[in-house]
């Protein structure tokens, strides 16, 4: 347990000061209209679709470079890197191009409203700059954390934090002689950030990092076999996070064909969600790059399941009392109608039961099974239970049902508790295999 909780830390502290300096913008925007603050959130959900395609990726490289990591194979360690790399630009590129040329029409896809397009779009078109940065940034960093060179990314992470808010200050509230650009200068001052931090990361990588020792000429190396382990591997991955993030921007669209009142208030249950996921995302991370260090070395892995199990249940219990705490805390810090606040507070009981099973759900089948290699188990469960379940009985509930807004919403998120019954299903299965084979 000692040496899983020296890579929570750092990793957790990290997802912190990311998770800061991505709603950096969303917070300071509040300061200017609810608007500037819905239409930020709504443009940030193609963000989330590219940081899903990335994490894909990104995922790839860490369930098998902990692997490795584990037999002690550096070689293959960079070959993963280079094609996990080669993959994020292409795809994230894609998006990013579409998101610049035609940022009114990818708006449009997540509401209705008029105003929030218009400002939206103006976010979009320049935000998405820097999508491809993050990308490599986020590679290089889950292919670090796979052998367990954490502290250099939350060095870099704090420096884009602080670059990202003095920035903001000055560009969104013309401060320091700047022009006040509001929205536009939000969007400038996060791309200048990313680029910082990958431009760091990169130097990093190339000139410092002592457990690869990598070369650039590394990053050119083909290997077939390696190759076609990392497509099996990640393609399941990134289809489950891509279809997964379709899901749930298609829930955030339903949502954004109601009245404002709801969006401000489910903008604002997102932000306590992500706050209630940094110490999980940390834990899962951890386990998943513990399990597949524990796989590559031929050792049992069920005592350590056990206790990622346990710790699992802790972060249930301190996710539950974030969203407990913001129940009296987010009417303080931004302005919301009477009505709004009613739809929020419901909302956040509810979220009180969906974090508290969230962590257990996620530690199973993203640290557990994907550090052991089931990923196209992992791709169906998440898949499955969101396109078959959720989006038909959530459009059916909001759009043809009175039924009240927080039992739509309970709905919406239920599969954070049904898909743990059938992950830790699947686990036990893998586990009398992994034992008849280590006998």
């Amino acid at each position: 347990m000692k040496k899983i909780i020296t890579i929570i830390i750092p990793i957790a502290f990290q997802n912190l000061i990311a998770f800061i300096a991505s709603e950096i913008d969303i917070l300071m925007l509040g300061k200017i209209s609810g608007n500037a603050f819905s239409a930020c959130n709504l443009a940030n959900q193609v963000f989330f679709l590219a940081t899903l395609v990335i994490s894909g990726v990104s995922a790839g490289c860490n369930i098998l470079s902990s692997q490795y990591w584990g037999k002690e194979d550096r070689k293959s360690i960079y070959k993963v890197m280079s094609y996990g790399l080669g993959m994020v630009i292409f795809f994230v590129g894609l998006l990013s191009i579409v998101c610049f040329l035609r940022p009114e029409s990818v708006m449009s896809l997540f509401t209705n409203i008029p105003e929030l397009i218009s400002i939206g779009a103006e976010y979009l078109k320049i935000a998405c700059i820097y999508y491809v940065f993050y990308g490599i940034s986020s590679v290089i960093t889950q292919t670090l954390r796979s052998v367990h060179n954490i502290k250099p990314a939350v060095f870099f992470s704090i420096i884009t934090l602080i670059v990202n808010a003095f920035l903001n200050y000055c560009l969104i509230f013309g401060n320091f002689g700047f022009e006040a650009l509001e929205l536009r200068g939000a969007a400038i001052a996060t791309v200048i950030a990313r680029l910082i931090e990958m431009v760091l990361v990169l130097f990093y990588l190339l000139a410092i990092e002592k457990n690869l020792h990598l070369r650039i000429h590394d990053l050119f190396a083909f290997d077939k076999t390696i190759f076609r382990l990392y497509l099996l591997t990640a393609i399941p991955v990134i289809f489950s996070e891509t279809l997964w993030g379709l899901g749930e921007s298609v829930l955030v669209a339903f949502i954004g064909r109601l009245n404002e009142d709801i969006i401000h208030s489910y903008s604002i249950y997102n932000v306590v969600s992500q706050v209630a996921g940094i110490l999980m995302g940390g834990c899962v991370s951890a386990g998943c790059i513990m399990i597949g260090n524990e796989l590559g070395a031929g050792k049992d892995i069920r005592p350590l399941s056990k206790a990622l199990d346990r710790l699992a249940i802790g972060v249930g219990v301190f996710d539950a009392l974030i969203v407990i705490m913001s129940i009296f805390i987010m009417p303080m810090l931004y302005e919301l109608t009477p009505q709004a606040l009613i739809y929020m507070r419901s909302i956040l009981l509810v979220g009180i039961i969906i974090e508290f099973y969230r962590p257990r759900m996620c530690m199973v089948q993203s640290g557990v099974l994907r550090g052991m290699g089931d990923v196209n188990f992992c791709f169906l469960n998440d898949t499955l239970w969101l396109w078959f379940y959720i989006v038909p009985l959530a459009y059916l509930t909001i759009f043809h049902t009175s039924l009240p807004f927080f039992v739509c919403f309970f709905i919406m998120k239920s599969d954070q508790i049904t898909k743990l019954f059938t992950a830790r299903y699947r686990r036990e299965k893998l586990f009398k295999k992994q034992v008849k084979a280590l006998v």
